[in-house]
């Protein structure tokens, strides 16, 4: 456990730069907020026994009500171009 825990931190650090946004809810999940790189690769960022908070969601869920709307959307704007639409799209999901 604590060496996923300690991939994580390091993967927090780096996405930091990238996916600001996504930063904080890593970071927030390990319950660490260390931002320099010269740190980055260390195995030891985390020490035993650190607590972590409550897993949540990193991402917002996305129903498949969304999906579907978002599936009839661009098939409607394919039939406006006159080009064939494809079925496989309309398929219910398993």
């Amino acid at each position: 456990m604590n060496i996923a825990l300690q991939i994580t931190a390091n993967l927090t650090m780096s996405v930091n730069h990238f996916y600001l946004s996504q930063w904080r809810n890593y970071a927030a999940g390990i319950n660490f907020n260390e931002l320099k790189w010269s740190k980055a690769g260390n195995s030891g960022l985390l020490s035993p026994g650190h607590p972590i908070n409550k897993p949540g969601l990193l991402f917002e869920k996305i129903e498949d009500e969304a999906i579907t709307r978002q599936i009839d959307k661009l098939l409607a704007t394919k039939k406006q171009m006159n080009q064939p639409v494809q079925k496989q799209f309309r398929e219910k999901r398993p």
